[in-house]
């Protein structure tokens, strides 16, 4: 978008109000306004370019995408990060013999550093840099460790957010929140324990952990928790696969989340002790009650 609004308007000034316009996080209104003063400013009323730009603003403005869920990419970031990835096993040279065993090299690549990323988010213990510890821990617990780091930052920015008026309009409570050291501008936050808040990125900006700090609140609310940002997230997936559909119940999923969680706890049990011997042992276990149990389902007997 810059670099179009660089080749189409040729004038530096405007390029940095335009970037304004583009990433401002502000309300419709306040978008709209800043919008008739960049074209008002520039003489812009009859470009092409601009006319086109304002019928899209709901495709590439903040102000407007914002509250929609993208997982944290714009545009085509998503699939010129894989290309770039891909980029690293292939080339414009290679035939199709070659590429189909790097596709399915880089596939395991990608998958290893999957796993490596559960392993991560599941074993150790973080370390804690904000006032607000009691969220940071419950948070810490909550979301894998990518995820988690994003919302200690939110955590820290929300020290800078204060209250200054409150209105109650039946069950919902409706608060204006102010930052230092913009307090000209003021954000709403309405409260409801049953209402969910999902950003583009799916987390909860520093306005509304504010609020949720406001309120003594000293574990993350399900309100504000995006279930697919958690630890857990791919537990309840892995149960659907690993059942027939005759067997896809609440019980028998809880069940598996749970056998899952003593499994993760074992782990880490394992390689906190420190002892050779003792993971030795807890890997042997495992895989003797693995082959037990894979000879179960193959409906062998077994003594």
């Amino acid at each position: 978008m810059i670099r179009n609004a660089t080749s189409n308007i040729k004038n530096p000034h405007f390029v940095q109000k335009f970037k304004q316009c583009l990433l401002g996080d502000v309300d419709v209104d306040v978008f709209e306004h800043k919008w008739d003063v960049l074209v008002t400013e520039f003489g812009l009323e009859g470009n092409l370019w601009m006319l086109e730009m304002y019928q899209k603003r709901k495709y590439w403005a903040t102000a407007h995408i914002r509250g929609k869920f993208f997982a944290g990419f714009r545009t085509t970031s998503r699939c010129e990060g894989l290309h770039s990835e891909f980029g690293k096993y292939v080339s414009v040279l290679t035939n199709l013999r070659d590429f189909l065993q790097q596709f399915f090299r880089w596939l395991n690549y990608m998958r290893y550093r999957e796993i490596e990323a559960d392993f991560s988010s599941s074993y150790g213990e973080v370390v804690l840099q904000t006032q607000h510890r009691q969220l940071e821990i419950s948070a810490s617990k909550l979301y894998t460790k990518a995820i988690f780091r994003l919302v200690r930052f939110v955590l820290d920015k929300a020290c800078r957010c204060k209250i200054v008026r409150v209105l109650q309009s039946g069950s919902i409570l409706k608060y204006t929140v102010t930052k230092y050291p913009r307090e000209d501008i003021k954000w709403v936050v309405s409260y409801c324990q049953q209402r969910l808040y999902f950003e583009t990125l799916g987390i909860a900006c520093e306005y509304v952990m504010y609020v949720v700090i406001s309120l003594n609140i000293v574990n993350m609310p399900d309100c504000v928790v995006l279930h697919r940002w958690t630890k857990g997230a791919k537990d309840v997936v892995n149960a659907s696969n690993a059942t027939s559909s005759g067997l896809r119940n609440p019980a028998f999923i809880t069940s598996y989340v749970t056998f899952v969680e003593r499994c993760k706890r074992m782990v880490n049990a394992a390689f906190e002790c420190g002892d050779p011997e003792y993971l030795r042992s807890s890997i042997e276990m495992v895989e003797t009650r693995t082959s037990l149990l894979e000879a179960v389902a193959r409906g062998e007997e077994v003594s």
